[in-house]
Protein backbone atom coordinates (compact mmCIF):
# COMPACT_ATOMS: atom_id res chain seq x y z
CA UNK A 1 0.00 0.00 0.00
CA UNK A 2 2.91 2.38 0.80
CA UNK A 3 4.37 1.74 -2.65
CA UNK A 4 1.07 2.46 -4.36
CA UNK A 5 0.49 5.69 -2.45
CA UNK A 6 4.01 6.84 -3.15
CA UNK A 7 3.70 6.24 -6.89
CA UNK A 8 0.40 8.13 -6.89
CA UNK A 9 2.00 11.02 -5.01
CA UNK A 10 4.86 11.01 -7.50
CA UNK A 11 2.50 11.27 -10.44
CA UNK A 12 0.52 14.07 -8.83
CA UNK A 13 3.61 16.03 -7.86
CA UNK A 14 5.42 15.59 -11.15
CA UNK A 15 2.47 16.64 -13.27
CA UNK A 16 1.72 19.95 -11.48
CA UNK A 17 1.75 23.13 -13.48
CA UNK A 18 5.27 24.17 -14.29
CA UNK A 19 4.64 27.69 -13.13
CA UNK A 20 3.80 26.47 -9.63
CA UNK A 21 7.02 24.53 -9.03
CA UNK A 22 10.27 26.08 -7.82
CA UNK A 23 12.81 24.34 -9.99
CA UNK A 24 16.35 23.45 -9.14
CA UNK A 25 19.04 23.51 -11.75
CA UNK A 26 20.30 20.22 -13.07
CA UNK A 27 23.43 19.75 -15.08
CA UNK A 28 23.03 18.99 -18.78
CA UNK A 29 23.70 15.41 -19.77
CA UNK A 30 22.40 13.84 -16.56
CA UNK A 31 20.81 10.41 -17.02
CA UNK A 32 18.61 8.22 -14.89
CA UNK A 33 18.29 4.53 -14.10
CA UNK A 34 14.95 2.82 -13.59
CA UNK A 35 14.94 -0.65 -12.02
CA UNK A 36 11.98 -2.75 -13.18
CA UNK A 37 10.60 -6.25 -12.68
CA UNK A 38 7.48 -8.24 -13.54
CA UNK A 39 5.86 -10.14 -10.70
CA UNK A 40 3.44 -11.95 -13.01
CA UNK A 41 4.10 -14.16 -15.99
CA UNK A 42 2.57 -13.67 -19.39
CA UNK A 43 3.12 -9.96 -20.11
CA UNK A 44 5.36 -7.83 -22.30
CA UNK A 45 6.24 -4.21 -21.54
CA UNK A 46 7.88 -1.31 -23.39
CA UNK A 47 9.07 1.89 -21.76
CA UNK A 48 8.55 4.77 -24.21
CA UNK A 49 9.48 8.41 -23.60
CA UNK A 50 6.52 10.57 -24.66
CA UNK A 51 7.72 13.95 -23.34
CA UNK A 52 10.95 15.69 -22.29
CA UNK A 53 11.24 17.56 -18.98
CA UNK A 54 13.49 20.59 -18.73
CA UNK A 55 14.66 20.35 -15.13
CA UNK A 56 15.79 23.98 -15.21
CA UNK A 57 12.45 25.45 -16.26
CA UNK A 58 9.99 22.60 -15.62
CA UNK A 59 8.71 22.88 -19.19
CA UNK A 60 7.50 19.90 -21.22
CA UNK A 61 8.11 19.21 -24.87
CA UNK A 62 6.73 16.34 -26.91
CA UNK A 63 6.45 15.11 -30.48
CA UNK A 64 3.05 13.58 -29.75
CA UNK A 65 0.09 15.84 -30.29
CA UNK A 66 -1.80 16.89 -27.18
CA UNK A 67 0.67 15.49 -24.67
CA UNK A 68 2.09 18.86 -23.54
CA UNK A 69 -1.35 20.41 -23.13
CA UNK A 70 -2.44 17.40 -21.12
CA UNK A 71 0.63 17.55 -18.88
CA UNK A 72 0.10 21.24 -18.22
CA UNK A 73 -3.35 20.52 -16.84
CA UNK A 74 -1.54 19.06 -13.86
CA UNK A 75 -2.58 16.57 -11.25
CA UNK A 76 -4.28 13.29 -11.83
CA UNK A 77 -6.41 14.88 -14.55
CA UNK A 78 -3.33 15.56 -16.60
CA UNK A 79 -1.92 12.09 -15.98
CA UNK A 80 -5.14 10.44 -17.13
CA UNK A 81 -5.29 12.66 -20.20
CA UNK A 82 -1.72 11.75 -21.21
CA UNK A 83 -2.46 8.06 -20.66
CA UNK A 84 -5.57 8.28 -22.85
CA UNK A 85 -3.58 9.94 -25.64
CA UNK A 86 -0.85 7.32 -25.49
CA UNK A 87 -3.35 4.45 -25.36
CA UNK A 88 -4.88 5.71 -28.62
CA UNK A 89 -1.62 6.03 -30.51
CA UNK A 90 -1.15 3.31 -33.15
CA UNK A 91 2.32 2.37 -32.02
CA UNK A 92 2.62 -0.49 -34.49
CA UNK A 93 2.50 2.07 -37.32
CA UNK A 94 5.26 4.25 -35.84
CA UNK A 95 9.00 3.89 -36.18
CA UNK A 96 9.88 4.38 -32.53
CA UNK A 97 12.62 2.98 -30.33
CA UNK A 98 11.61 2.13 -26.77
CA UNK A 99 13.87 3.23 -23.95
CA UNK A 100 13.56 -0.23 -22.45
CA UNK A 101 11.75 -3.53 -22.95
CA UNK A 102 10.61 -6.43 -20.85
CA UNK A 103 9.86 -9.60 -22.79
CA UNK A 104 8.15 -12.30 -20.79
CA UNK A 105 10.08 -15.51 -20.67
CA UNK A 106 13.44 -13.99 -21.56
CA UNK A 107 14.08 -11.51 -18.74
CA UNK A 108 14.12 -12.56 -15.10
CA UNK A 109 14.65 -10.78 -11.80
CA UNK A 110 15.19 -7.05 -11.58
CA UNK A 111 16.31 -5.37 -14.78
CA UNK A 112 17.87 -1.89 -14.81
CA UNK A 113 16.93 0.45 -17.64
CA UNK A 114 19.86 2.84 -17.86
CA UNK A 115 20.69 6.04 -19.74
CA UNK A 116 17.20 7.53 -19.47
CA UNK A 117 16.89 11.24 -20.17
CA UNK A 118 14.62 13.35 -17.99
CA UNK A 119 11.09 12.91 -19.27
CA UNK A 120 7.62 11.43 -18.97
CA UNK A 121 7.52 7.72 -19.82
CA UNK A 122 4.63 5.60 -21.05
CA UNK A 123 4.64 1.96 -19.95
CA UNK A 124 2.98 0.12 -22.86
CA UNK A 125 1.80 -3.31 -21.77
CA UNK A 126 0.34 -6.38 -23.44
CA UNK A 127 -0.75 -9.84 -22.34
CA UNK A 128 0.90 -12.69 -24.23
CA UNK A 129 -0.44 -16.17 -24.92
CA UNK A 130 1.28 -17.25 -21.71
CA UNK A 131 -1.17 -15.21 -19.67
CA UNK A 132 -4.53 -16.76 -18.78
CA UNK A 133 -7.27 -16.02 -21.31
CA UNK A 134 -9.00 -12.73 -20.57
CA UNK A 135 -6.11 -11.30 -18.53
CA UNK A 136 -5.57 -7.57 -18.76
CA UNK A 137 -2.86 -5.15 -17.76
CA UNK A 138 -3.13 -1.37 -17.46
CA UNK A 139 -0.71 0.93 -19.20
CA UNK A 140 0.64 3.80 -17.11
CA UNK A 141 2.64 7.02 -17.00
CA UNK A 142 5.84 7.46 -14.94
CA UNK A 143 7.76 10.77 -14.76
CA UNK A 144 11.50 10.59 -14.14
CA UNK A 145 12.66 12.58 -12.29
CA UNK A 146 9.72 13.84 -10.21
CA UNK A 147 9.64 16.92 -8.00
CA UNK A 148 9.24 16.37 -4.26
CA UNK A 149 10.16 18.48 -1.21
CA UNK A 150 11.72 21.23 -3.34
CA UNK A 151 14.06 18.83 -5.12
CA UNK A 152 14.13 16.56 -8.13
CA UNK A 153 14.01 12.86 -7.29
CA UNK A 154 16.04 10.84 -7.94
CA UNK A 155 18.97 13.04 -7.02
CA UNK A 156 21.83 12.97 -9.50
CA UNK A 157 25.19 11.73 -8.28
CA UNK A 158 28.12 11.55 -10.69
CA UNK A 159 25.76 12.32 -13.55
CA UNK A 160 23.32 9.46 -12.79
CA UNK A 161 20.09 9.41 -10.80
CA UNK A 162 18.71 6.04 -9.69
CA UNK A 163 14.95 5.85 -9.21
CA UNK A 164 14.47 5.04 -5.50
CA UNK A 165 12.07 2.13 -5.98
CA UNK A 166 11.93 -0.91 -8.21
CA UNK A 167 8.87 -0.60 -10.44
CA UNK A 168 6.76 -3.73 -10.77
CA UNK A 169 5.53 -3.42 -14.34
CA UNK A 170 2.82 -6.03 -13.71
CA UNK A 171 1.45 -4.52 -10.51
CA UNK A 172 -1.63 -3.35 -12.42
CA UNK A 173 -2.17 -6.62 -14.23
CA UNK A 174 -5.63 -8.08 -13.78
CA UNK A 175 -4.96 -11.79 -13.96
CA UNK A 176 -7.83 -14.09 -14.80
CA UNK A 177 -6.76 -17.23 -12.96
CA UNK A 178 -6.70 -20.56 -14.74
CA UNK A 179 -8.40 -23.60 -13.29
CA UNK A 180 -8.03 -27.13 -14.62
CA UNK A 181 -8.90 -30.70 -13.76
CA UNK A 182 -7.42 -34.10 -14.46
CA UNK A 183 -7.75 -37.71 -13.42
CA UNK A 184 -4.75 -39.15 -11.61
CA UNK A 185 -3.61 -42.59 -12.78
CA UNK A 186 -6.20 -42.58 -15.56
CA UNK A 187 -5.92 -43.97 -19.06
CA UNK A 188 -4.99 -40.58 -20.53
CA UNK A 189 -1.41 -40.50 -19.27
CA UNK A 190 -0.63 -37.18 -20.98
CA UNK A 191 -3.43 -34.82 -19.94
CA UNK A 192 -5.47 -36.92 -17.52
CA UNK A 193 -8.74 -36.14 -19.29
CA UNK A 194 -10.30 -39.60 -19.26
CA UNK A 195 -10.29 -42.98 -17.57
CA UNK A 196 -11.93 -46.38 -18.08
CA UNK A 197 -12.85 -48.27 -14.94
CA UNK A 198 -15.42 -50.60 -13.35
CA UNK A 199 -18.49 -49.72 -11.37
CA UNK A 200 -17.63 -49.75 -7.68
CA UNK A 201 -14.09 -48.48 -8.24
CA UNK A 202 -12.75 -45.15 -6.93
CA UNK A 203 -11.38 -42.48 -9.25
CA UNK A 204 -8.94 -39.85 -7.98
CA UNK A 205 -9.36 -36.33 -9.34
CA UNK A 206 -6.98 -33.37 -9.13
CA UNK A 207 -8.20 -29.77 -9.42
CA UNK A 208 -5.60 -27.02 -9.87
CA UNK A 209 -6.24 -23.26 -9.78
CA UNK A 210 -3.98 -20.20 -9.94
CA UNK A 211 -3.59 -18.09 -6.83
CA UNK A 212 -5.07 -14.67 -7.49
CA UNK A 213 -5.09 -11.56 -5.34
CA UNK A 214 -2.07 -9.98 -3.62
CA UNK A 215 -0.88 -8.72 -0.27
CA UNK A 216 -1.05 -5.07 -1.32
CA UNK A 217 -4.12 -3.49 -2.87
CA UNK A 218 -4.13 -0.68 -5.39
CA UNK A 219 -6.36 2.32 -4.68
CA UNK A 220 -7.24 2.81 -8.33
CA UNK A 221 -7.82 -0.84 -9.23
CA UNK A 222 -10.25 -2.72 -7.03
CA UNK A 223 -9.47 -6.00 -8.80
CA UNK A 224 -6.28 -6.43 -6.81
CA UNK A 225 -5.70 -6.99 -3.13
CA UNK A 226 -6.50 -9.78 -0.72
CA UNK A 227 -9.48 -12.00 -1.30
CA UNK A 228 -12.71 -12.40 0.62
CA UNK A 229 -13.55 -15.66 -1.17
CA UNK A 230 -11.59 -18.35 -2.98
CA UNK A 231 -13.36 -21.63 -3.72
CA UNK A 232 -12.59 -24.39 -6.21
CA UNK A 233 -15.83 -25.89 -7.48
CA UNK A 234 -16.63 -29.35 -8.82
CA UNK A 235 -19.71 -30.58 -10.69
CA UNK A 236 -20.30 -34.26 -11.42
CA UNK A 237 -22.96 -36.46 -12.99
CA UNK A 238 -25.08 -38.94 -11.01
CA UNK A 239 -22.87 -41.83 -12.11
CA UNK A 240 -20.22 -40.59 -9.68
CA UNK A 241 -20.49 -40.53 -5.89
CA UNK A 242 -18.35 -37.90 -4.14
CA UNK A 243 -16.36 -39.10 -1.08
CA UNK A 244 -16.11 -36.02 1.20
CA UNK A 245 -13.51 -37.45 3.59
CA UNK A 246 -10.94 -37.81 0.81
CA UNK A 247 -10.45 -34.07 0.10
CA UNK A 248 -6.89 -32.76 0.44
CA UNK A 249 -5.70 -29.19 -0.24
CA UNK A 250 -2.16 -28.00 -0.96
CA UNK A 251 -0.51 -24.68 -1.85
CA UNK A 252 2.30 -24.91 -4.40
CA UNK A 253 5.01 -22.62 -5.77
CA UNK A 254 8.29 -23.26 -7.57
CA UNK A 255 10.09 -24.65 -4.53
CA UNK A 256 7.50 -25.41 -1.85
CA UNK A 257 4.37 -27.50 -1.37
CA UNK A 258 2.35 -26.92 1.79
CA UNK A 259 -0.73 -28.79 2.98
CA UNK A 260 -3.56 -26.93 4.69
CA UNK A 261 -6.63 -27.83 6.71
CA UNK A 262 -8.06 -24.29 6.64
CA UNK A 263 -10.89 -25.06 4.23
CA UNK A 264 -14.51 -26.15 4.25
CA UNK A 265 -16.35 -28.46 1.87
CA UNK A 266 -19.68 -27.01 0.76
CA UNK A 267 -21.76 -29.88 -0.64
CA UNK A 268 -24.60 -29.45 -3.12
CA UNK A 269 -26.62 -31.71 -5.37
CA UNK A 270 -24.16 -33.15 -7.88
CA UNK A 271 -21.54 -30.63 -6.84
CA UNK A 272 -19.30 -29.42 -4.04
CA UNK A 273 -16.98 -26.47 -3.34
CA UNK A 274 -13.70 -26.37 -1.46
CA UNK A 275 -13.57 -22.87 0.08
CA UNK A 276 -10.42 -21.56 1.75
CA UNK A 277 -10.80 -20.19 5.27
CA UNK A 278 -10.60 -16.57 6.42
CA UNK A 279 -7.32 -17.12 8.25
CA UNK A 280 -5.70 -18.11 4.97
CA UNK A 281 -7.21 -15.32 2.86
CA UNK A 282 -6.53 -12.57 5.43
CA UNK A 283 -2.94 -13.64 5.94
CA UNK A 284 0.07 -12.98 3.74
CA UNK A 285 1.54 -16.42 3.14
CA UNK A 286 -1.19 -17.64 0.77
CA UNK A 287 -0.39 -14.93 -1.81
CA UNK A 288 3.21 -16.08 -2.10
CA UNK A 289 2.07 -19.35 -3.70
CA UNK A 290 1.25 -19.89 -7.37
CA UNK A 291 -1.25 -22.75 -7.28
CA UNK A 292 -3.92 -24.34 -5.14
CA UNK A 293 -4.22 -28.10 -5.69
CA UNK A 294 -7.25 -30.09 -4.50
CA UNK A 295 -7.44 -33.88 -4.72
CA UNK A 296 -10.42 -36.08 -3.88
CA UNK A 297 -11.98 -39.43 -4.74
CA UNK A 298 -15.33 -40.35 -6.24
CA UNK A 299 -16.82 -43.80 -6.81
CA UNK A 300 -18.32 -44.91 -10.10
CA UNK A 301 -21.80 -46.14 -9.14
CA UNK A 302 -24.69 -48.16 -10.60
CA UNK A 303 -26.17 -45.05 -12.26
CA UNK A 304 -23.10 -44.65 -14.45
CA UNK A 305 -23.46 -44.25 -18.20
CA UNK A 306 -22.31 -47.41 -19.99
CA UNK A 307 -20.35 -47.53 -23.22
CA UNK A 308 -19.97 -44.65 -25.66
CA UNK A 309 -20.88 -41.74 -23.37
CA UNK A 310 -18.54 -40.91 -20.52
CA UNK A 311 -19.55 -39.82 -17.04
CA UNK A 312 -18.66 -36.11 -17.01
CA UNK A 313 -16.98 -34.19 -14.24
CA UNK A 314 -16.03 -30.47 -14.47
CA UNK A 315 -14.38 -27.90 -12.21
CA UNK A 316 -14.27 -24.13 -11.80
CA UNK A 317 -13.15 -21.31 -9.53
CA UNK A 318 -14.98 -18.66 -7.52
CA UNK A 319 -13.17 -15.63 -6.10
CA UNK A 320 -13.81 -12.12 -4.87
CA UNK A 321 -11.58 -9.30 -3.68
CA UNK A 322 -11.96 -7.45 -0.39
CA UNK A 323 -11.82 -4.14 -2.27
CA UNK A 324 -14.91 -4.97 -4.27
CA UNK A 325 -18.36 -3.87 -3.02
CA UNK A 326 -20.38 -6.44 -1.11
CA UNK A 327 -23.02 -6.26 -3.82
CA UNK A 328 -20.51 -7.08 -6.56
CA UNK A 329 -20.90 -10.59 -7.98
CA UNK A 330 -18.39 -13.32 -7.28
CA UNK A 331 -16.00 -13.92 -10.19
CA UNK A 332 -16.55 -17.34 -11.74
CA UNK A 333 -13.95 -19.00 -13.95
CA UNK A 334 -14.91 -22.24 -15.72
CA UNK A 335 -12.46 -25.11 -15.88
CA UNK A 336 -12.41 -28.19 -18.10
CA UNK A 337 -14.32 -31.47 -18.18
CA UNK A 338 -12.95 -34.97 -17.65
CA UNK A 339 -14.65 -38.24 -18.53
CA UNK A 340 -14.96 -41.61 -16.79
CA UNK A 341 -16.02 -44.51 -19.04
CA UNK A 342 -17.16 -48.00 -18.20
CA UNK A 343 -17.85 -50.95 -20.51
CA UNK A 344 -20.20 -53.90 -21.01
CA UNK A 345 -20.38 -57.36 -22.61
CA UNK A 346 -23.57 -58.39 -24.44
CA UNK A 347 -24.37 -62.13 -24.56
CA UNK A 348 -26.84 -63.77 -26.96
CA UNK A 349 -27.93 -67.43 -26.74
CA UNK A 350 -28.38 -69.13 -30.16
CA UNK A 351 -29.20 -72.54 -31.57
CA UNK A 352 -26.05 -74.13 -33.05
CA UNK A 353 -27.95 -75.56 -36.01
CA UNK A 354 -30.18 -72.64 -37.00
CA UNK A 355 -27.99 -69.78 -35.67
CA UNK A 356 -31.17 -68.16 -34.41
CA UNK A 357 -31.57 -66.78 -30.91
CA UNK A 358 -33.00 -69.17 -28.36
CA UNK A 359 -35.64 -66.85 -26.94
CA UNK A 360 -35.81 -68.35 -23.50
CA UNK A 361 -35.47 -66.53 -20.19
CA UNK A 362 -33.50 -67.95 -17.27
CA UNK A 363 -30.42 -69.27 -19.09
CA UNK A 364 -27.52 -68.50 -16.75
CA UNK A 365 -24.00 -67.25 -17.45
CA UNK A 366 -20.98 -66.43 -15.30
CA UNK A 367 -18.19 -63.93 -16.04
CA UNK A 368 -14.53 -64.64 -15.29
CA UNK A 369 -11.42 -62.47 -15.28
CA UNK A 370 -8.31 -62.82 -17.36
CA UNK A 371 -7.08 -65.79 -15.31
CA UNK A 372 -10.26 -67.70 -16.28
CA UNK A 373 -10.74 -68.63 -12.62
CA UNK A 374 -11.78 -65.46 -10.79
CA UNK A 375 -15.52 -64.99 -11.04
CA UNK A 376 -16.59 -61.37 -11.46
CA UNK A 377 -19.87 -60.40 -9.88
CA UNK A 378 -22.96 -62.57 -9.77
CA UNK A 379 -24.27 -64.88 -12.48
CA UNK A 380 -26.73 -63.29 -14.91
CA UNK A 381 -29.87 -64.75 -16.56
CA UNK A 382 -31.11 -64.18 -20.10
CA UNK A 383 -34.29 -62.24 -20.73
CA UNK A 384 -37.20 -63.48 -22.86
CA UNK A 385 -35.18 -62.67 -26.00
CA UNK A 386 -32.32 -64.90 -24.90
CA UNK A 387 -30.01 -61.94 -24.17
CA UNK A 388 -28.15 -60.54 -21.19
CA UNK A 389 -25.37 -58.00 -20.45
CA UNK A 390 -22.53 -57.78 -17.97
CA UNK A 391 -22.23 -54.02 -17.33
CA UNK A 392 -19.86 -51.66 -15.58
CA UNK A 393 -16.62 -53.34 -16.62
CA UNK A 394 -13.05 -52.13 -16.89
CA UNK A 395 -11.03 -52.66 -20.05
CA UNK A 396 -9.30 -56.03 -20.39
CA UNK A 397 -9.87 -59.68 -21.28
CA UNK A 398 -12.85 -61.58 -19.90
CA UNK A 399 -14.39 -65.05 -20.26
CA UNK A 400 -18.12 -65.85 -20.45
CA UNK A 401 -19.38 -69.34 -19.50
CA UNK A 402 -22.84 -70.82 -19.57
CA UNK A 403 -23.88 -72.35 -16.22
CA UNK A 404 -27.49 -73.33 -16.95
CA UNK A 405 -28.69 -74.39 -20.43
CA UNK A 406 -32.12 -73.94 -21.98
CA UNK A 407 -34.41 -76.93 -21.61
CA UNK A 408 -33.77 -79.44 -24.41
CA UNK A 409 -30.22 -78.24 -25.03
CA UNK A 410 -26.82 -79.40 -23.94
CA UNK A 411 -24.84 -77.15 -21.59
CA UNK A 412 -22.06 -75.26 -23.41
CA UNK A 413 -19.22 -75.40 -20.89
CA UNK A 414 -16.67 -73.48 -22.99
CA UNK A 415 -15.26 -70.24 -21.64
CA UNK A 416 -15.71 -67.69 -24.41
CA UNK A 417 -13.01 -65.00 -24.58
CA UNK A 418 -14.02 -61.34 -24.84
CA UNK A 419 -11.50 -58.52 -25.31
CA UNK A 420 -12.62 -55.03 -24.32
CA UNK A 421 -10.20 -52.55 -25.92
CA UNK A 422 -11.60 -49.01 -25.79
CA UNK A 423 -10.65 -46.28 -28.28
CA UNK A 424 -11.39 -42.81 -26.91
CA UNK A 425 -11.39 -39.71 -29.12
CA UNK A 426 -12.37 -36.05 -28.80
CA UNK A 427 -14.55 -34.10 -31.21
CA UNK A 428 -14.09 -30.48 -32.29
CA UNK A 429 -15.66 -29.23 -29.06
CA UNK A 430 -13.30 -31.26 -26.89
CA UNK A 431 -15.90 -33.79 -25.80
CA UNK A 432 -14.62 -37.36 -25.49
CA UNK A 433 -16.51 -40.47 -26.57
CA UNK A 434 -15.59 -44.17 -26.59
CA UNK A 435 -15.77 -46.96 -29.15
CA UNK A 436 -14.44 -50.50 -28.93
CA UNK A 437 -11.45 -51.50 -31.05
CA UNK A 438 -12.85 -54.10 -33.45
CA UNK A 439 -9.37 -55.02 -34.66
CA UNK A 440 -8.64 -56.42 -31.20
CA UNK A 441 -10.70 -59.49 -32.09
CA UNK A 442 -13.94 -58.70 -30.35
CA UNK A 443 -16.64 -56.04 -30.23
CA UNK A 444 -18.00 -56.74 -26.78
CA UNK A 445 -20.70 -59.02 -28.20
CA UNK A 446 -20.66 -62.78 -27.50
CA UNK A 447 -22.79 -65.39 -29.22
CA UNK A 448 -22.97 -68.68 -27.32
CA UNK A 449 -24.23 -71.67 -29.33
CA UNK A 450 -26.10 -74.62 -27.81
CA UNK A 451 -26.86 -77.95 -29.47
CA UNK A 452 -30.09 -79.81 -28.84
CA UNK A 453 -29.87 -82.61 -26.36
CA UNK A 454 -29.60 -86.22 -27.70
CA UNK A 455 -30.59 -87.72 -24.35
CA UNK A 456 -34.25 -88.87 -24.74
CA UNK A 457 -36.85 -87.16 -22.66
CA UNK A 458 -39.57 -89.00 -20.58
CA UNK A 459 -42.38 -90.56 -22.75
CA UNK A 460 -40.36 -90.25 -25.93
CA UNK A 461 -38.57 -92.62 -28.28
CA UNK A 462 -36.26 -93.75 -25.53
CA UNK A 463 -39.10 -95.20 -23.46
CA UNK A 464 -40.36 -97.23 -26.42
CA UNK A 465 -36.88 -98.57 -27.05
CA UNK A 466 -36.54 -99.80 -23.46
CA UNK A 467 -40.00 -101.38 -23.65
CA UNK A 468 -39.23 -103.32 -26.86
CA UNK A 469 -35.88 -104.55 -25.61
CA UNK A 470 -37.34 -105.53 -22.25
CA UNK A 471 -40.21 -107.43 -23.92
CA UNK A 472 -37.80 -109.29 -26.21
CA UNK A 473 -35.73 -110.36 -23.24
CA UNK A 474 -38.79 -111.63 -21.44
CA UNK A 475 -39.92 -113.64 -24.51
CA UNK A 476 -36.42 -115.09 -24.93
CA UNK A 477 -36.37 -116.09 -21.29
CA UNK A 478 -39.80 -117.77 -21.66
CA UNK A 479 -38.69 -119.77 -24.73
CA UNK A 480 -35.57 -120.86 -22.92
CA UNK A 481 -37.61 -121.99 -19.93
CA UNK A 482 -39.91 -124.11 -22.14
CA UNK A 483 -36.92 -125.82 -23.77
CA UNK A 484 -35.38 -126.68 -20.41
CA UNK A 485 -38.64 -128.15 -19.06
CA UNK A 486 -39.06 -130.36 -22.18
CA UNK A 487 -35.57 -131.76 -21.77
CA UNK A 488 -36.24 -132.65 -18.16
CA UNK A 489 -39.52 -134.41 -19.13
CA UNK A 490 -37.69 -136.76 -21.46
Amino acid sequence: MKTTKRILAIVLAALMLAAMIPFAVSAAGDTYTLNVKSSKEGFNFEVIKVADINTETGAYTSEYAGVVDALNKGGITGAKAVLAICDNIKWNELDYVPAGKWTDGTDTGVKPITGLAAGVYYIKSEATDKAPAGSKVQNRIIPIPYYENNAWVPAVENGVGVYPETIDLASKAEIVPKVSKKILDGDDTVNGLYDVTAIGQDVTFELTADVTGSVEASEDNNLTGKLSRYAITDTYEKGLTFKPGTVEVKFVNDTTTTSTTDFTVEEGTGSFKVALGDDTLKGNDFYSYKKVVVTYKATLNKDAKIGKEGNENADGLEYKHNAEPETAPVHEVPGNTVYVFTLKIDVTKVDAATKEAIKVAGVKFALFGEDKETKIGEEKETDAEGKLSFVGLDKGTYYVQETKAPEGYNLNTSKHEVKLVPVITADATGKYTMELDLTAGNSGNVTVEDTKSEVPTTGGVGTMMFTVVGGALIIAAGVLLVIVLKKRAK
